[in-house]
């Protein structure tokens, strides 16, 4: 998959560099796979939820579920999209 959005991460990073380490992890297993459908990332990345009411959106939990990440999915395009990352702490709130 081709990632999009790595401003975010990196944004995010520099508020939180203890987060750098899991969320390039993140994106280095992203790029290498090829999902078609929810069930494939749910075979990546077991924890996974899609947002609700919007099927071609997920949130991702990073380094042990201390972060989220949400990102839009183009499964035609092979293509990942960044969104927001968040502490889960603030992911609580929302």
């Amino acid at each position: 998959m081709q990632v999009h959005g790595l401003v975010v991460i990196d944004n995010f990073i520099k508020k939180h560099p203890q987060a750098k380490k899991p969320l390039y992890r993140w994106v280095e297993m992203t790029r290498n796979v090829d999902w078609k459908k929810f069930s494939d990332i749910k075979n990546t990345f077991s924890s996974a939820d899609m947002v609700k009411g919007e099927k071609n959106r997920v949130w991702f939990n990073i380094g042990g579920n201390k972060y989220r990440l949400k990102a839009a999915i183009d499964y035609d395009g092979s293509i990942v999209i960044t969104q927001c990352v968040l502490t889960h702490a603030d992911y609580s709130k929302i």
